[in-house]
């Protein structure tokens, strides 16, 4: 027997509009559980990142504590040993001279080899 209009039709259109209503609340309760998740995710990486630049600054300010001491180490040497504190920081400024003067000729001569190449 062949199926009539009313029959091919959905019998209850109400069904229809409140499977789409269940549909839409579990989409929106998945987007809200998602959103809850993220929120989580970038709540930790923030409390890691505070985390990590207070150990910074702490290791920061120890750092410079030891600066300072070994700076006071330095100045109660200086006053212990004069003479030695000076002929220390003249071999050291003679070196650090020489060593620059002989950076700076080897590039020149390189150069100039160089530039006799490119003729």
């Amino acid at each position: 027997m062949p199926a009539t209009e009313t029959e091919l039709r959905d019998p209850a259109p109400s069904r229809d509009v409140a499977n789409r209503i269940v549909d839409a609340t579990t989409c929106a309760t998945h987007f809200a559980h998602e959103a809850q998740l993220a929120k989580s995710m970038i709540q930790d990486t923030v409390e890691d990142k505070i985390y990590a630049a207070k150990r910074a600054l702490k290791l920061a300010r120890r750092r410079v504590d030891q600066l300072d001491e070994y700076k006071d180490d330095v100045v109660r040497y200086v006053k212990r040993r004069p003479l030695v504190s000076t002929a220390l920081a003249l071999a050291t400024g003679l070196m650090v001279g020489v060593a620059c003067g002989w950076v700076i000729g080897h590039r020149r001569h390189g150069e100039g080899e160089r530039l006799l190449e490119n003729r």
